[in-house]
């Protein structure tokens, strides 16, 4: 059962419980989740697994319902049980523009998932780029290091992904931090074509 579906489950299930905006945010029905809202339905509720509305929005492309639950002062930096906000999702399914709504409202972007990392190392292992730009020039800090020790430029080179990794080293990424296996960036891929892509962006 992919993500999506599963979250479309728990939501049904929640409405047998009296709390419908999940089911009405999953299917994007604008017109009942605007209801539901007039009639005070809790905005910031939770799944079985930590869910939002927010965060279901974000991961199904809801921009307009992302937009209304935002103006209705959702909060946007609630965690799910895997220690994820919103902004991971919007990262991870390359959602920019619900991005963009996130960090105006306040999203954190240093925030930390179950594994220690930010949204950025979502984007970058995933090779959205102009996510990746988004959450820098927001202020997201690209030397981070995860639970592993990775950073984001690890990851987009493990899943080779060279344009994400070259921005990032073009953003000054440090080529030299060693992970918990004891490998740089660089050596995380063996795929030729990716290192010597990337090898042209390293300086002199």
């Amino acid at each position: 059962m992919s993500n999506t579906t599963a979250h479309q489950h728990n939501s049904v299930h929640q409405l047998a419980f009296g709390v419908p905006l999940h089911w009405a945010v999953s299917g994007k029905h604008l017109d009942v989740v605007n209801y539901l809202i007039e009639k005070g339905s809790p905005i910031d509720s939770e799944d079985d697994e930590g869910w939002t509305p927010l965060m279901i929005a974000v991961s199904t492309g809801g921009v307009e319902i992302a937009k209304i639950l935002l103006g209705k002062k959702a909060n946007p930096n609630m965690k799910n049980k895997t220690k994820r906000t919103p902004l991971h999702y919007a990262a991870s399914k390359n959602q920019y523009e619900i991005g963009k709504l996130l960090i105006e409202h306040g999203a954190d972007i240093h925030a930390t998932d179950e594994m220690g990392q930010t949204a950025i190392f979502r984007a970058a292992a995933l090779g959205n780029t102009r996510f990746v730009k988004l959450l820098k020039e927001a202020g997201a800090k690209i030397n981070v290091r995860d639970g592993f020790n990775n950073t984001p430029l690890h990851l987009a080179i493990e899943s080779e992904h060279g344009d994400t990794a070259v921005y990032l080293i073009e953003e000054n990424a440090d080529l030299d931090i060693l992970n918990k296996d004891h490998k740089t960036p660089i050596q995380m891929t063996q795929n030729k074509s990716v290192l010597e892509f990337v090898r042209r962006a390293l300086p002199e």
